[in-house]
């Protein structure tokens, strides 16, 4: 491991891990789900859903889906329409992922090597609460987490996920790491104050680093602080 990296995450005592994309391979997977849907239920084109949906992932899923409309069918979703949406969203990403994803390489082993150093482990995603949890107990994620801090309104991924857990846990933002694999993930734990670890995949170094990532990682294990 390299000594800056050493540095950066030998202090930390929790690391809040963002989840598509960073500890599953799902990104695809809810792409897909998603243009099948906005074509099914606003005649959008498939192929522009899924530019859309790459191009703003990461934020929390009512923004995303009226940034979606507003990018191919020329207008936001009223709330009823987006109640509807994301409700057979959810359906298909919790059926979907948990039998086609997979775990990011290196992932049970860093997180469990985490939890024997005494490090807080969160998750924390702009994915709804009813998804996470019955996905992350199903992937193996959920019994090395303290929290998992899944998205509604008012509670989103970046510094709200990190105020509470200062709060709650009387961890400081210096003391803390965000490990995400995109370039909202890396604004949103900069704008947090908690250092940026980017994971390369959906996003390659030089757009992760271009986004504020103070640190970029191909392996879920180079965080881990004395493993090189």
């Amino acid at each position: 491991m390299e000594s800056n990296m050493k540095g950066l995450v030998e202090h930390c005592k929790a690391f809040l891990f963002d989840w598509d994309g960073t500890l599953v391979d799902s990104v695809p997977i809810k792409i897909s789900n998603a243009a099948e849907l906005f074509a099914r239920l606003f005649g959008a084109d498939r192929g522009e859903v899924k530019t859309s949906y790459a191009d703003h992932s990461g934020i929390p899923r009512r923004d995303l889906f009226n940034l979606i409309a507003s990018d191919c069918i020329g207008r936001r979703l009223t709330d009823p329409e987006f109640d509807g949406v994301s409700d057979e969203f959810t359906a298909l990403n919790r059926e979907r992922i948990a039998t086609s994803a997979t775990l990011r390489s290196g992932a049970i082993e860093a997180l469990a090597r985490l939890k024997e150093q005494g490090r807080l482990i969160f998750i924390s995603t702009a994915t709804t609460q009813d998804e996470i949890d019955p996905l992350a107990a199903g992937f193996g994620v959920a019994t090395f987490c303290t929290e998992i801090l899944g998205s509604r309104p008012g509670f989103t991924k970046g510094p709200v996920h990190a105020a509470h857990v200062v709060s709650r846990y009387r961890v400081q933002k210096h003391e803390m790491a965000g490990i995400g694999d995109d370039e909202h993930d890396m604004c949103l734990f900069s704008e947090a104050g908690i250092t940026a670890i980017g994971i390369t995949g959906t996003r390659n170094r030089s757009r992760l680093e271009a986004a504020g990532a103070d640190l970029v990682i191909e392996n879920l294990n180079e965080i881990v602080p004395g493993v090189v």
